[in-house]
């Protein structure tokens, strides 16, 4: 089995994990668990999908889309970090939280991230492997890739001042979430979309817009200070911000368009996810509705979901299909199947949220979130099962035949 193939198996299983913890996590809503901290899986849950999800399988697909389907020992000795940093954490944040084994697996991850960044600079193939549009969107990703890390990196002087818990330290974890989020993962997706499909920037303003996207991430990070200040300066910054995003974007849907590709469904998902966000940023930069936003927690976890699946997730299964790493006559059937899900997810996320503002509550409504995270989680079971069938992972003996 080739090298391209054996990642996306541990990509698939990060997967699953992850779908496994949020229902955990949903489960919680409904019945006490015993013995399960939820602060502390959701730690676990959130890290080991940033790392054992969504980076490694985009750096797979980027490691891929450079090498073909044999690897150079650098990357192998990348994703080797990335696979014991990722579990690392799994099960140091599940048993015990923040504390120094799951920091310093944390930490390993992020020293994985300038690997990888160094190991794809320095390769002598990383230019003849994208267009020059995808290009800039991916060196852009591995720059906010790098960059995300000076958030987790203020974390420890800011307990040392006596800051833990303050407006500083939480917008210090923003920070990080934000520039991994809006910039290295959907960057790098956007990147795979337009190096496959050839979407290039026909003219000059259309080039310089999409620059205006790409870097107007910066300052869209203020966004996510709204909560804890009130300067009339940084709201105005921050709007002027989510509105040079929003145009730049609708500049490169403009592109798209424009050079009329087929899009299968789970692209089409993605570019209206990113829509849709685009949008939500400018909305919540006017104090009545973003006060109101910031207290609604199924809010902000529909805003994160609907990057996360909604886009980011959509982008690497339709890759992994594209790519044969996914293969069957399942796969279809089932891709529309989690499409399905992400929109019904999504939906009542922002919805319930809206409907309390007219006093009126979905019934039973954490049970229905649990009801779909198990989908989810049924979901990730059968592309797990797909990229098993008849395939060996490196470093292990035995060979995994289909379920």
């Amino acid at each position: 089995m080739n090298e391209k193939r054996a990642y996306s198996i541990w990509a698939a299983g990060g997967f699953l994990l992850v779908s496994f913890f949020g229902v955990i996590l949903r489960l919680m809503f409904v019945w006490p668990v015993p013995g399960v901290n939820y602060s502390f899986f959701l730690h676990a849950h959130s890290h080991f999908a940033f790392s054992g999800w969504i980076f490694l399988a985009l750096s797979v697909l980027i490691s891929c889309q450079i090498h073909g389907s044999m690897l150079s020992a650098g990357f192998k000795k990348m994703f080797m970090l990335t696979l014991i940093s990722a579990f690392g954490m799994l099960i140091s944040f599940s048993v015990q939280g923040y504390k120094l084994i799951s920091i310093s697996f944390s930490t390993l991850f992020i020293f994985t991230n300038f690997y990888f960044t160094w190991l794809v600079l320095r390769d002598k193939q990383f230019h003849a492997g994208f267009t020059r549009d995808s290009l800039k969107l991916l060196k852009a990703s591995l720059f906010f890739l790098c960059f995300s890390c000076l958030g987790p990196f203020a974390l420890a002087p800011l307990m040392k001042m006596g800051l833990k818990g303050s407006v500083l330290y939480q917008d210090a974890i923003y920070f990080y979430l934000h520039m991994q989020m809006n910039g290295w993962m959907l960057l790098a997706a956007l990147a795979l979309i337009v190096n496959r499909y050839k979407i290039e920037a026909g003219n000059r303003s259309a080039r310089r817009w999409l620059q205006i996207f790409i870097w107007s991430t910066l300052p869209l990070y203020l966004i996510f200070t709204l909560w804890g200040s009130q300067s009339v300066v940084i709201r105005g910054i921050a709007l002027a911000a989510t509105l040079l995003n929003v145009f730049g974007w609708f500049r490169i849907l403009i592109s798209i368009r424009n050079k009329k590709p087929q899009l299968p469904a789970f692209i089409k998902i993605a570019l209206i996810a990113v829509s849709i966000k685009c949008v939500f940023q400018v909305v919540i930069c006017f104090p009545a509705i973003g006060n109101w936003a910031f207290s609604q927690r199924n809010l902000i976890i529909g805003y994160i979901h609907l990057l996360m699946l909604g886009a980011i997730t959509s982008v690497i299964l339709d890759s992994f299909t594209f790519s044969g790493l996914f293969s069957g006559p399942d796969i279809p059937r089932l891709n529309r199947s989690f499409a399905s899900v992400v929109i019904l997810y999504v939906t009542l996320l922002f919805l319930q949220p809206a409907l309390s503002l007219i006093s009126i509550t979905i019934p039973s409504y954490q049970v229905v979130l649990l009801v779909i995270s198990v989908l989810f989680l049924l979901l990730s079971c059968l592309y797990f099962r797909n990229a098993l069938r008849s395939k060996t992972i490196p470093g292990m003996n035995k060979t995994f035949n289909a379920i």
